[in-house]
């Protein structure tokens, strides 16, 4: 049952999915046979995760990948084939704690196009804190006691201050068919075929 849910999730983002690409200033020099492009670092991606990885079960090391579902394209010209992966792997990962949640960081540093030919990449998964850390955040507190508190113009209320310790973290999971950005740390050079 637990498989067949991941499917349909699976199958629900890749048909609603639309690559996205946020860059600017990008590089195209014609060639006579072929297209010289270069996205500049700081640009997004979006892509799936193809398996589930959990701060429960993997390990530092252990390999990560994601697809593009989608062919994506700069004006006519297509930068990125559909199902072209990022490979990378997860360079730092905790296992809940106490006042803490599970967490993994992932580092890309290939990329794999459909015709199995390979680049260099260097990007991680974009996050609103910009560390690239997935989870991690932390846990509520297990006692408040309330303080008065006194407001001009208002008067007295109750405020609630945590005193208790936190409770026990819980892992963090990422599902396969998951859509996450990817942020370039350095700039991708790529040479198009023209067709």
């Amino acid at each position: 049952m637990k498989k067949a849910l991941y499917f349909l999730v699976f199958l629900v983002l890749t048909l609603s999915f639309t690559p996205v690409l946020s860059a600017k200033n990008i590089e195209i020099k014609e060639n006579p046979n072929n297209y010289q492009v270069t996205i500049p670092a700081g640009s997004l991606f979006e892509a799936l995760f193809m398996y589930q990885i959990s701060s429960e079960y993997n390990n530092v090391g252990d390999g990560v990948e994601l697809i593009m579902p989608s062919a994506l394209k700069y004006g006519d010209l297509t930068l990125i084939e559909k199902d072209t992966k990022f490979v990378g792997k997860i360079i730092k990962l905790q296992r809940a704690i106490i006042g803490q949640n599970g967490y993994v960081q992932i580092l890309f540093d290939e990329i794999v196009f459909p015709d199995g030919k390979s680049g260099k990449i260097l990007a991680h998964v974009w996050t609103k804190e910009n560390t690239g850390i997935i989870g991690g955040d932390l846990t509520q507190h297990t006692k408040y006691k309330k303080m008065p508190h006194y407001i001009q113009g208002i008067g007295g209320v109750a405020q609630l201050i945590p005193v208790g310790p936190r409770v026990m973290g819980t892992e963090t999971y990422i599902l396969s068919g998951a859509q996450f950005r990817l942020v370039l740390d350095e700039d991708l050079s790529l040479v198009l075929p023209k067709e």
